[in-house]
């Protein structure tokens, strides 16, 4: 021990003599080749906080103190593409990444390669958006499972049950199905037609019969850790309408759709109106985040592909391909007819309302029966761009109790649809409506204006304090009515305890008292008999 000890003094000194510059040359042992996470909690789930979540420790080259972590590591919410409300639990069905932010200490460097590890595993790592060069390690998106694990809804999209004469089972397709808006939390295991006339099931190389009727059953499994409930219901194609409802057992995995005669008829497609297609994305918009669209529910058809194209370089985007300003860009959707339908030659398109929104030189109905449509190209600008709907206000601080409004602009004039729609992503902090912000509690809160077409937005955040109290408003919820007045009734009859809130907002006769008195102003300023207090 002694020995020990006299050579570690020995080492002390010597580097105490040694120039600066040598104390501080990097050595390949200070050359960091791996980094490790380890003791990470990455089961986000609905009874969780972000800011409790315990994120481990992080070594480089073996040991923490060669690193160092920083406070503004933080969860990603993947689904609604924000940082996660550090006070606001996890959400059901929502996927999350973390995002460690770090700093190499002086000293140490970090290598040309660096090898990753999260919990001990290479699979928990993101190496597509992580970069430790930078300063920051991302893992894998993890989807949040309810505590209670109760799906809500089933759905089953693009399935053809609209059997024709001389098809078969095998020319049939039995479309996609989700779970609460995820596929990956179901699978459908299993499947057969059968003809409810003959009461037997039909093999794949059987050939519907005209004027008997047919059904299909799906059999599905869910996740470990997720149920279904008796308040569990199914779509089929969008619809409700479509299931068999009595025959149906979701307890054990079962879904039927409702039996149809099948006929001869060959059914024409004369109009295909498709919606919520976001014809303009922003600049450093990811492609995949914007090829949602809807089609009606009863409409036959089969999403075959959907994509963005740069007219600028004509190329096909993938789906983690960036939008660049500038450039211009268009959508291709593809789609395949039901069994037992045709496009018509004289086929309308309209996208979002309206066939100007449709590009006509490139969409077409192929040989083999695919329609192709093309939105019409658009120039890609950055976001927040002074186009299309602005606002007098980008942020703005307001206090609980008050109202604000925002005013919005909708460019360029010769735009179709001026209308537009109003949201808050945090509307426990402030709701809005027609342009009216309400403050109801502390906490922040982006208000989001968009036009009905989907061409262009503008943001505003919110930023609410502590209020005063509003006469009147006695449970705080920005109007003044019977609600409240029942309030001071029962304030006055001793049954609810008077504090300094309700001194403040309950004293309308301004006579230092809560009583019966005030809740009548209230109740004639509810009534429209008085218009102030």
């Amino acid at each position: 021990m002694r020995k020990l000890l006299s050579i570690c003094l020995a080492a002390i000194m010597l580097a105490s003599c040694a120039p600066l510059a040598l104390a501080r040359e990097i050595t390949p042992a200070s050359v960091i080749d791996r980094i490790e996470i380890v003791g990470a909690d990455l089961k986000p789930t609905t009874d969780k906080l972000p800011k409790d979540m315990e994120m481990g420790t992080m070594r480089a080259g073996g040991v923490s103190s060669s690193v160092e972590v920083s406070e503004t590591s933080y969860w990603f919410d993947e689904t609604d593409q924000y940082e996660a409300d550090e006070s606001m639990p996890f959400e059901a069905r929502h996927y999350y990444s973390y995002c460690w932010v770090f700093t190499v200490k002086e000293g140490y460097e970090l290598a040309d390669s660096v090898t990753v590890t999260i919990n001990g595993s290479a699979d928990n790592y993101d190496v597509s958006t992580s970069d430790p060069r930078s300063g920051f390690i991302w893992c894998k998106p993890i989807l949040c499972e309810a505590d209670d694990g109760i799906i809500t809804r089933v759905e089953i999209k693009n399935a053809d049950i609209t059997p024709f004469a001389g098809l078969t089972p095998a020319d049939m397709g039995y479309g996609n199905m989700y779970a609460d808006g995820s596929s990956s939390i179901i699978s459908n295991t299993d499947g057969w037609w059968y003809c409810d006339s003959t009461m037997s099931n039909l093999e794949e190389e059987d050939t519907f019969e005209v004027g008997k009727r047919y059904s299909y059953c799906w059999l599905f499994e869910l996740n470990s850790g997720y149920t279904v409930s008796s308040s569990t219901y199914v779509t089929i194609n969008g619809s409700r309408s479509n299931v068999d409802e009595q025959s149906s057992d979701l307890e054990h995995g079962i879904i039927w759709c409702k039996s149809v005669i099948c006929t001869e008829q060959d059914i024409e497609i004369t109009v295909v109106d498709i919606t919520n297609v976001t014809l303009n994305p922003p600049a450093g918009g990811r492609a995949g985040d914007y090829l949602d669209f809807e089609t009606p529910f009863d409409l036959p058809l089969l999403t075959d592909d959907v994509y963005w194209f740069c007219d600028n370089y004509q190329t096909r985007l993938e789906s983690d391909d960036m939008f660049e300003e500038g450039l211009f860009y268009s959508m291709c959707m593809i789609f395949e007819p039901m069994s037992g339908y045709t496009f018509a030659d004289n086929l309308k398109v309209r996208i979002n309302g309206s066939e100007n929104n449709v590009g006509p030189e490139w969409t077409t109905i192929t040989s083999e029966g695919y329609l192709i449509v093309w939105t019409t190209s658009h120039e890609c600008v950055a976001s927040g761009a002074v186009m299309g709907v602005t606002l007098d206000k980008t942020e703005a601080t307001m206090k609980v109790f008050e109202t604000l409004t925002l005013n919005a602009t909708v460019l360029p004039e010769d735009a179709t649809d001026k209308s537009v729609i109003w949201t808050s992503t945090n509307p426990a902090v402030a709701t809005v409506e027609n342009g009216v912000v309400t403050a109801l509690k502390e906490g922040e809160t982006t208000i989001s204006v968009v036009t009905l077409d989907g061409y262009f937005t503008a943001e505003c955040i919110i930023t609410v304090t502590k209020g005063d109290a509003v006469l009147g408003d006695l449970n705080g919820d920005g109007k003044v009515n019977t609600a409240d007045a029942v309030i001071v009734l029962k304030i006055s009859a001793g049954m609810v305890a008077l504090d300094e809130k309700y001194q403040a907002a309950g004293d309308c006769n301004r006579d230092g008292k809560v009583n019966t008195a005030d809740a009548v102003l209230i109740l004639k300023y509810s009534a429209g008999m008085i218009e102030e207090f």
